[in-house]
Formats: C-alpha cells, structure tokens, sequence
C-alpha cells in the first residue's frame, strides 16, 4: 500500500484532497482500515470475594486453580490498594524434593482451530522481597495443552534481572531490563500463533520481541499460563513472594492480511504523520519515494498490537511530494 503526501505548492485545501494516492487495487478505506478486531476474553478473574475466592484457602483448589509443585499460594486482602483481593504465590517455601510450585488455571485453547490466532495476556504483578533467607525467581510459563512448555519469562529477585528462556533453551537470556520490587508493573504478553512469535511489554516498555513461540515444532496450542515461584537455594529459601491481580487472557482474529496506510496530520514545517494498520508482531518496512522508482526505509517496525503511528520528520519544506508505502522486508 503507498500513500502520497501533498504537494508543497498547491494550497492547503487542495493538498488536503491530495493526501492519499490510491496506488494498489486492494486499498482498504480509513474507516475500515481502523477496526481494530474485538477481543474475546478466554478467561478472567480479579479473585474477588463475588468470585467465589476466600482469604482462607490456599489458590489451588479454588474456581478450577491447579498447582504443580509444592509451596505457598493463596488469596491476600487490599495488597493493591483500592482493588480488593489479589492472589499470591511465594512466601512458604516448597516441600523437599520440590524447589517451585506452578498455579495455573487451564484453558486448553486451540488459537489457529479457532481462527483467533493472536492471544494476549495480561496481570498487574508485584515482587515483594524477602525479610529473610535468600531471593528467589518469580516466572510466568506458558504451556501448551500437552503440558509442553514453551518459553518463560523471569523476574530474578535475587539479580532484579528480567530474563526469559525458550522451549529448547537451557540458559536464560537478558532482555536488558530490570524491576524494583514492590513495585506494581502492568505486564502484557502478545502470541502471534500464526507467526510462531511472542513478545512482551512491562508498562509501555517493550521488553521482549519477536522470539518464537516453539522451537521444536511443538504444537501451537495455549494449555496454560502459570505463575511460578522457584527457589534458588532450597536450604534457605527466601519470604518472598509475587502478588498478581487482573490475570485476563483474550484471543484475536486478524483484521487485515495486507498492511493499511491511513493519513493522519500535516505540518506546515514539513513532517507528515500516518497511522499503519498492521498484524501483530510482524516486521514490516516503512518506505519513502520522491518519484515512485527510488524507495528507501524509513524504519523497521513490528507492532504488538494491531496498528501504530509514525511521523515522517525527513520530510522537507522543500519537497514537491512524497510517496509512502508498508510491505514485509524482502527475504
């Protein structure tokens, strides 16, 4: 798709109708372009009272909650101001010979079956540190419905590194970043199963990108998403432990195959600014033309969600026109 920015010297009104150049026979109109597809929840909880969770009961057992491994696990009081009840995991160290438990809730969901191909997931989650003993690892794995994990991500109490690990990996990988503990962070967690890809956002920081989901050719199903405490020394095993509310995950068809341009705003100075819409975690190339022969990448952009912005700041005052087109790199 290319869309075309104004002439510098035609008046205004003119260059308004100008904006957009219909230059390929499958150019999809603004107002179609921006519907974003609508979420269908899997599953949700905010492990309140009205759900039927208790402050009395470990988390395992309640509305359909596993555990796999031993150790601490339950239903806290206000840990989030303002939200009511939250779960834990962590505090009361595993049962020898075990060094983690795992709760999870199933969900056995089958994305491409399904034609919702595009799975996120959500949780407000919060490390609190040991007053005692050593720090721990809080993780979230992801499996799928043959018990097959398929990659983790991994808050390290004792380093505050965020690392994570494929299906075949036997190290942890850096991302970069690091946490603050009792710290409340927003985590996202995007799966592309179409494109055997997932990346993943603390806040509006994107942490992860594009790893695959499967290394081994494994089945592109979602079996369960698990919170994790993992002790590092089981001989002293640290207080600590991750508090999570708002666990939700959602699946997603994909609105549109082929990647939309849509105008946005026009600066007087010179930068034209346009909004792409686009398939999640996808990389695809932002181009620049003067005279539709010569094209040169402005940027290579993959989205976690289904649309982004960009502002062209090349442009020139100077420039008589401007030509811009989105497609996949070459190979």
């Amino acid at each position: 798709m290319k869309l075309r920015s104004h002439p510098r010297s035609t008046p205004l009104p003119a260059r308004l109708l100008l904006w957009l150049l219909l230059l390929a026979p499958n150019f999809i109109a603004p107002r179609a372009a921006a519907q974003v597809p609508t979420p269908v929840i899997l599953y949700r909880t905010e492990f309140e009272f009205a759900e039927g969770y208790r402050t009395s009961a470990e988390l395992a057992g309640q509305n359909n909650w596993v555990a796999a491994g031993s150790g601490g696990s339950g239903i806290l009081t206000n840990a989030f101001p303002g939200r009511g009840q939250q779960a834990y995991v962590g505090f009361s160290a595993p049962t020898a010979p075990d060094d983690y438990v795992a709760l999870f809730r199933p969900l056995n969901f089958t994305p491409l079956q399904n034609g919702l191909p595009v799975v996120r997931f959500t949780v407000l989650m919060n490390v609190n540190d040991s007053t005692t003993g050593g720090r721990d690892s809080f993780r979230w794995s992801v499996y799928n419905t043959n018990a097959t994990r398929l990659f983790t991500l991994d808050f390290d109490n004792e380093t505050r590194a965020i690392c994570y690990q494929l299906e075949a990996g036997t190290n942890f990988i850096s991302t970069g970043y690091a946490f603050t503990t009792n710290a409340t962070y927003r985590l996202e967690v995007i799966l592309n199963f179409q494109r055997n890809r997932w990346s993943a956002l603390l806040g509006d920081t994107e942490i992860v990108t594009l790893q695959p989901i499967t290394t081994q050719n494994t089945p592109l199903t979602l079996g369960d998403i698990d919170a994790v405490y993992f002790v590092h020394n089981p001989a002293s095993p640290g207080d600590n432990y991750m508090i999570f509310d708002g666990y939700t995950v959602t699946a997603e068809a994909i609105a549109n195959t082929s990647p939309v341009l849509v105008p946005g705003a026009y600066d007087r100075a010179g930068p034209f600014t346009f909004s792409a819409f686009v398939e999640p975690l996808v990389p695809y190339n932002l181009e620049a033309s003067d005279d539709l022969r010569q094209w040169r990448i402005l940027q290579t952009y993959s989205s976690p969600d289904a649309s982004f912005d960009f502002r062209d700041t090349t442009a020139l005052p100077g420039d008589r026109a401007r030509f811009y087109r989105i497609r996949l790199p070459n190979p």
